[in-house]
C-alpha cells in the first residue's frame, strides 16, 4: 500500500506543481487566487510522498 501511496502522491505533486505554474500565474506574472489552492495541493502531496518514501522496503 505504501508503494501505491508514494506513486499517487508523486504524480499528484508533479500535476499540482504543473497546474500551479500553468493556471496559477497570469501573463503579467502575478499570482491568481486559484493558484494558491494548487500550490497547497502540491505541498500536501509532497508531504505525503515524503512520509511514504521511507516505508518502502529496499531490495
Amino acid at each position: 500500500m505504501w508503494l501505491w501511496l508514494m506513486q499517487v502522491s508523486f504524480v499528484g505533486f508533479l500535476g499540482g506543481l504543473f497546474t500551479f505554474i500553468w493556471r496559477g500565474c497570469g501573463r503579467d506574472g502575478r499570482l491568481r487566487a486559484q493558484g494558491l489552492w494548487w500550490l497547497l495541493f502540491a505541498l500536501c502531496c509532497f508531504a505525503l510522498w515524503f512520509v511514504a518514501l521511507p516505508r518502502i522496503p529496499r531490495p
